[in-house]
């Protein structure tokens, strides 16, 4: 994955969207399943591994970011999520129904927007180099938008694996540049020293 690995709430709407409601409706779309999925919500059990601990806890979304656009709202728990740091960041989240969804989602872009780690009792987060998630009952996973099957699976992050191509930076800009030629009734006048 480049970007994030989604399981649970987010992956089921996600990929419950038809392609024809994606192109008629884009955006809105997402949320019209989302809002039916809260509806059918259950929270499921989660064992999530990571390379020093094992967590269990109930939950409703689990996301594994490398990289996490304002847009991917469940993956907002951090700070920051940094794709050059060597780590992937778990955001867990464990809301109830439609007013605590909808809470738990402004929460999340809020914090996102603001690059500060969210606060709420219902989202955890925390930075791991390899996470196996597996739950009860399985749930689908979605990687980088993509459905890939049910859960258990595994997540590793490995550090510059990725190699990018990009034009050179253009040369900087000196800061004893100077540029006064077209002000009106302009004069210079050395100052004595």
């Amino acid at each position: 994955m480049l970007l994030f690995a989604s399981v649970g709430f987010h992956a089921a709407a996600i990929g419950e969207t038809s392609r024809e409601a994606k192109n008629r409706w884009g955006l809105l779309a997402y949320i019209a399943t989302g809002l039916q999925r809260i509806a059918e919500l259950e929270p499921f059990s989660l064992e999530l591994e990571t390379e020093s601990e094992i967590i269990r806890c109930k939950v409703t979304n689990v996301a594994v970011a490398n990289l996490a656009p304002l847009h991917t709202l469940f993956a907002q728990g951090p700070t920051a999520v940094c794709g050059d740091d060597g780590k992937l960041d778990v955001t867990l989240i464990a809301f109830d129904g439609l007013g605590s969804g909808i809470g738990t989602a402004l929460h999340l872009y809020r914090s996102g927007l603001s690059q500060n780690p969210a606060s709420r009792d219902d989202i955890g987060f925390l930075p791991v180099t390899r996470a196996t998630l597996r739950t009860d009952p399985p749930q689908r996973v979605l990687i980088d938008g993509e459905d890939v099957g049910e859960t258990p699976v595994t997540v590793e992050c490995v550090p510059r694996s990725l190699k990018v191509l990009v034009p050179a930076a253009p040369p900087s800009q000196s800061c004893d540049e100077r540029k006064l030629d077209g002000l009106p009734e302009l004069e210079v006048e050395p100052k004595d020293e």
